[in-house]
């Protein structure tokens, strides 16, 4: 038995992770129904629902000790394949039981690892954006800064259920050494406000992480060989005969040594001899035993591969998982189908997406499918007819039950999902794939990356989804043998779209980087050149685009405009270069789309484009030049009811307004606003902004009763849309008293600043943007009460800005 000491490192007996599980009587679904209205992640998996668990008991009970005496956040360390997350997983179902905390959260880190990205900032962008996918949590500025972003996460979770026990499982954290000050510090703050941490990493802890006085840690070992023999015989019911067998047992004890004791492999292990088969099989020995000899033997004669100590992972769980797998236990066949299922994240995969993994080697015509759902049964029927989907059907459940017997998936049955563990998926990556291999995958995920930033985040929730694939098959890519001499241009728009979605999130270096690997893929089949150096310059090659196909055109053409869009939206705050850079890559994308036919709605997408790149450059003249190229070609194409042609009324006014050329930003948006009233009606949110931007034209000319008349419409509309209390209101509420200021009717201006700083308040701690916005207000009664000579309340408005500041 183990000691548990609250302030020392335990070292304890390692963990199964998957198959060896405790017997629970709880409903986990109705769990996180009642108890964690605020997490959508399913909790649900397999690792809980079994019936059988050894070891770890003494883990389990130091884990609670640690927790509730002075140390609300734990680490499980240890290395790959040890049962680290099945570990915390154990301890949920015993904590809800025994009614530890009161809501509980899960988070699965397993996408990102820790050489995905080198550079931090997009690091913890897209941890942030795992956290907020998992919380239900939907910034209200979705273009504020990952650090603001993440602020008004805490501050979310800080007023979630105040008062009531929170544990939040954190499984499977890399790159903690240089997360920890700028990222995790700010989340184990609350751990004063009833916030527990459970945190699982393959990493050692550091120092510094150590010497915090409110964390402590445990350690895990390999379990013991007896109780590695129990989870063996547990899963390989073929051997339960020789449970006794003294030659049977001193076999599987020397694999055991061979593989390091490691759980997974055990269970991996205990899978292949339970479903070992051999044609050639003819002595009178137990084929089992026959088996786990042959095992043994291939081991040893196996020569460790070198090349796999990578990706974080303890080299000798790799260079064992190689010796396991290369026994001869998989046909060419599954081998095959095990190599394109390496672009899976490592998560639990729902069963209709992964039938779109297994289509490409079902010949046609069922790949014309290949990007509907799999519930969608009558349309595929239509399509190929009954018997030929009832003959897939039997291909893709012969070929997963193979699979998951084999142990190179795992599977959930009840909730039918599927994963591939990290350790079994970068094994056959280290074993050699090649792109033809995961060349359907590439084309069937790219149909289903969102192309803009509406798309985007009218998927929210999906978000997790998109990150997890495009950063996993984005690595799987990256590995295969021949990823040097691709030239497929359907890997340069995975790079196109995928960087598209990253740029939309603010990983700008990581979608530049992707949109430079497309490149280099365009530029192999011979369509454009990329300079060398620190400032990279893409020119296109125009003697051989002048007989590709339009479909490739469109390709480069598409490529152009996402180079234009990322060097714009980084240059934001920056330097006039990548504005310059923006305007060099649309005129290019100009160039391209002028080619085509039917063009129209593309270059219109560009002339805004440029127009927005020339107003942040500060050139106003060209910006409107564009704006009003795109509007004419949308007016043409679309009509003006059209909502791309109001957008485009309400572009050129905002640009006349920053001229100073009051009565032409007027004209536009005047006209803006009546065609918004015909396409939405008087009292949709996009009306009251029309009317809000209209008083501010009227403000900015000294038309100060025009602008109060568009003001209060501007407020009535939005108050009825979202509420009083919320931040577009509160902005509606401090643009008519800042017009009252200017108007220099003081005490209506005092009036609504009060309704202001009642409203601020209450959204300050919940929202960054009311925050800045109450701020304002606070600035705005300074002025106001200097006016009135009031210096007492000039002083308290000082005050509460000062503090805001801090």
């Amino acid at each position: 038995m183990i000691d548990v000491n609250i302030n020392q490192k335990i070292e304890g007996n390692k963990l199964d992770n998957s198959s060896i599980q405790p017997e629970i009587n709880v409903n986990i679904s109705e769990i996180f129904k009642i108890s964690c209205p605020w997490f959508t992640k399913d909790f649900i998996s397999s690792d809980i629902k079994s019936s059988y668990f050894i070891g770890r008991d003494e883990e389990l009970e130091a884990i609670e000790d640690m927790l509730f005496n002075g140390y609300p956040v734990l680490f499980i360390e240890g290395v790959a394949g040890i049962g680290k997350s099945y570990l915390v997983k154990k301890f949920f179902p015993k904590a809800y039981e025994e009614k530890l905390f009161d809501c509980y959260g899960y988070i699965s880190l397993a996408t990102i690892e820790k050489t995905d990205f080198e550079n931090l900032e997009s690091f913890k962008t897209l941890l942030f954006e795992e956290f907020s996918s998992n919380f239900n949590y939907k910034p209200s500025n979705p273009n504020e800064r990952p650090k603001d972003k993440f602020l008004n996460l805490i501050h979310y979770l800080k007023e979630f259920a105040k008062g009531k026990k929170k544990l939040l499982i954190i499984d499977d954290i890399v790159n903690i050494e240089n997360l920890y000050t700028d990222f995790f510090e700010k989340l184990f703050n609350l751990k004063d406000n009833s916030f527990y941490f459970l945190i699982t990493t393959r990493e050692e802890l550091t120092a510094e992480l150590m010497d915090k006085s409110f964390i402590n840690w445990i350690k895990l070992k390999e379990l013991e060989e007896k109780e590695l023999k129990d989870l063996f015989f547990h899963i390989c019911k073929e051997c339960n005969h020789l449970k006794d067998n003294r030659e049977f047992n001193k076999v599987l004890e020397e694999v055991l040594k061979e593989l390091d004791y490691n759980t997974l492999l055990t269970e991996i292990l205990a899978k292949i001899v339970n479903n070992y088969r051999s044609g050639r099989y003819r002595i009178k020995e137990d084929l089992r035993l026959f088996a786990i000899k042959n095992i043994l033997k291939r081991i040893r004669e196996r020569p460790i591969n070198e090349g796999l100590a990578y990706r974080g992972y303890d080299k000798t769980v790799l260079e064992r998982t190689f010796k396991l797998f290369e026994f001869l236990y998989l046909t060419k066949n599954e081998k095959r189908l095990a190599k394109k299922l390496t672009v899976l994240p490592p998560e639990e995969i729902e069963f209709e997406e992964i039938t779109r993994f297994f289509i490409k080697e079902f010949k046609q015509p069922v790949v014309d499918f290949g990007i509907l759902e799999y519930k969608e049964r009558d349309i595929i029927k239509k399509k190929i007819g009954k018997k030929r989907i009832e003959e897939f059907e039997d291909y893709l459940d012969r070929n997963l039950n193979n699979l998951t017997f084999k142990g190179v998936l795992t599977s959930n049955e009840e909730v039918v999902k599927y994963k591939l563990h990290k350790i079994v998926r970068d094994y056959f990556i280290s074993s050699g794939i090649e792109y033809k291999d995961i060349e359907f995958q590439i084309g069937a995920f790219s149909l289903q990356l969102p192309s803009n930033k509406e798309k985007i985040y009218s998927k929210e929730k999906e978000i997790r989804n998109y990150l997890g694939k495009i950063i996993t098959l984005e690595r799987t890519l990256r590995n295969v043998k021949d990823y040097e001499e691709i030239k497929d241009i359907e890997v340069a728009l995975f790079y196109v779209k995928a960087s598209t979605v990253l740029r939309n999130l603010k990983v700008f270096d990581i979608a530049e980087e992707f949109l430079i690997r497309g490149g280099r893929i365009l530029e192999r089949v011979g369509y454009i050149e990329i300079g060398e150096g620190e400032e990279i310059e893409i020119k296109i090659k125009e003697e051989n685009i002048r007989s590709i196909s339009e479909k490739n055109l469109k390709v480069i053409g598409r490529y152009f405009i996402s180079l234009g869009s990322l060097y714009r939206e980084r240059g934001k705050g920056k330097e006039r270069g990548d504005w310059e850079k923006s305007i060099k890559y649309f005129e290019m994308a100009e160039g391209i789309y002028n080619r085509l036919k039917d063009s129209e709605r593309d270059l219109i997408t560009i002339y805004g484009n440029l127009s927005k790149s020339y107003k942040m450059k500060g050139e106003i003249n060209k910006a409107i030049k564009m704006a009003e190229k795109s509007l004419e070609m949308s007016i043409k194409k679309y009509g003006e009811e059209d909502k791309k042609t109001i957008r485009g009324y309400g572009n050129i006014a905002t640009i006349y307004k920053s001229k100073g050329d009051y009565d032409k930003a007027l004209d536009y948006a005047l006209k803006n606003l009546k065609l918004l009233k015909n396409a939405y009606g008087e009292e949709h949110v996009e009306t009251a902004k029309a009317y809000g931007n209209i008083a501010t034209i009227y403000k900015s000319k000294g038309d100060y009763d025009k602008a109060l008349d568009y003001s209060m419409k501007a407020l009535e509309l939005t108050k009825n849309a979202y509420g009083e209390e919320h931040v577009e209101t509160m902005e509606a509420f401090f643009n008519l008293a800042d017009i009252y200021f200017e108007k220099n009717e003081l005490g209506k201006a005092e009036e609504y600043l009060k309704k202001l700083i009642n409203i601020g308040e209450k959204l300050k701690d919940k929202n960054k943007r009311a925050l800045k916005n109450l701020k304002g207000v606070y600035e705005l009664c300074e002025k106001v009460y200097k006016k009135l000579g009031n210096e007492e309340n000039r002083k308290k408005c000082r005050e509460k800005l000062k503090n805001l500041n801090k």
